[in-house]
């Protein structure tokens, strides 16, 4: 895939994840009985499509700035500390992303 094909599908994943978690909140909002049935699914595939999405997005980043700081590695040596700082930030999204699927998964 190239890279605007990845980044269409991330988007994707966010797009539906915050009509999901929308969808979800308004129903638990509204009083609707939840109980049980299809309806008590959806805050479960909102979790899946978060976690999900923010991996590939991390993916995706640390794939990006991995090959850079590998390059300025080769001819540069001593800026390994910096670049490594830029990796770990690249990889926070996933992080991120685990954070808010454990907040979701705590009002569930």
């Amino acid at each position: 895939m190239n890279k605007k094909t990845v980044k269409r599908v991330i988007f994707a994943l966010f797009i539906i994840s915050t009509v999901l978690i929308l969808g979800s909140a308004l129903s638990f909002a509204e009083g609707v009985d939840t109980s049980g049935g299809a309806s008590n699914i959806w805050p479960y595939v909102a979790l899946t499509v978060i976690v999900a999405g923010g991996s590939f997005a991390a993916a995706y980043a640390v794939t990006s700035v991995g090959c850079s700081a590998i390059g300025v590695m080769a001819e540069k040596p001593d800026l390994f500390g910096r670049v490594l700082v830029f990796v770990g930030l690249a990889e926070g999204i996933a992080i991120y992303g685990l954070i808010i699927g454990i907040m979701i998964l705590s009002k569930i």
